[in-house]
């Protein structure tokens, strides 16, 4: 069986609606393409690259300090896909639907950061429901030693003793991509409980400082995604986020007086709004713009001076309305 997987890191401008999306389009590779046995997909089970974003860039380890601290997060979405031979991988390739979705995954995901292998193994499809999947890609360093590298290959492979691990495969990458990851781990596990020991374990550990100095370890990629997702259309994807759902509001800017909390503190005991987009009746006791105006809908660029207040447009002071709040003149 020839295996394609590839694994997914999302940009920091992706959103909910569209993580749902290219679930289903990796779906709708199985079910649609020439070519394609079997397939499993998944997001990481673990948050993924998401811990990034409480990160600012500038206290970040770069990867090229960071040979034997590993990558800086893990990857967010793996994809697997078996053929028969290259004749199928060929066909899945030349298929209008796989360049549609190749496309899409470009626009939500850091193209240059996806990490491929393509293997072999065999047997029947690597796949079983239910179980989670903890995939490791890494790629050789240019002075490792044929022993080290035989070393490491042995190290993967002894994770398979691991408390609750099904299987653990090993995969040499026989693609000619260039952009190609050398070999990969792949281990099944029976439920994520398991996982999590086995990742965060002494046996995980000990295999990770044996393969490191034959590798390249800043670019290593992983994720722990559950195997063998259920199809879409029977109700188990992620639930969808409501049309009332409100995004986190950014930072506020440092002169917020309530930056503290960024919510403002009723004034006179008033309540105020309850979320954004509703009418607030109070304003704030610390002096801030939120002066309990009738229409506090949300804006984005507002979110610096709290979810509370709304955009205004410039212009000189128009009449108060009956909150007692000034509007502003159009102009």
């Amino acid at each position: 069986m020839l295996r394609h997987t590839a694994l997914f890191i999302h940009r920091d401008t992706i959103t909910e609606q569209q993580k749902l999306a290219m679930l289903r389009g990796l779906a709708f590779l199985r079910m649609e393409c020439a070519g394609v046995r079997a397939g499993d997909y998944g997001p990481d089970l673990l948050g993924g690259s998401s811990r990034l974003l409480a990160v600012p860039p500038w206290k970040r380890t770069p990867r090229w300090r960071g040979r034997l601290q590993g990558p800086p997060s893990p990857y967010d979405v793996a994809l697997h896909l078996d053929f028969d031979d290259e004749s199928g991988i060929a066909l899945y390739l030349a298929d209008e639907a796989h360049r549609a979705v190749a496309r899409f995954n470009a626009s939500v995901n850091v193209p240059e950061l996806t990490a491929r292998v393509d293997w072999r193994y065999e047997g029947a499809p690597l796949i079983r429901r239910g179980l989670v999947r903890h995939t490791a890609m890494f790629v050789w360093a240019d002075d490792a030693p044929d022993t080290g590298r035989s070393r490491a290959l042995d190290a993967a492979r002894g994770l398979g003793k691991a408390p609750g691990v099904v299987s653990a495969a090993i995969g040499e990458n026989v693609g000619t991509h260039a952009a190609n990851f050398d070999w990969l781990v792949d281990v099944q596990i029976q439920h994520p409980a398991a996982a999590r020991e086995l990742v965060d374990g002494p046996l995980y550990a000990e295999a990770m400082a044996v393969i490191a100095p034959a590798t390249k370890y800043e670019w290593t990629a992983r994720v722990r995604p559950p195997a063998a997702q259920p199809n879409f259309w029977r109700g188990s994807w992620p639930q969808r986020r409501s049309r009332d759902a409100v995004p986190e509001p950014s930072p506020p800017a440092s002169g917020h007086p309530c930056r503290t909390d960024n919510r403002c503190r009723p004034r006179r005991g008033l309540p105020l709004s309850g979320r954004p987009g509703t009418a607030a009746t109070g304003g704030c006791a610390s002096g801030c713009r939120n002066r309990g105006s009738r229409d506090t809908r949300w804006d984005a660029a507002a979110a610096g001076r709290g979810p509370h207040v709304a955009r205004r447009t410039r212009g000189p002071a128009g009449p108060p309305d009956r909150e007692g709040s000034r509007r502003r003149a159009p102009g």
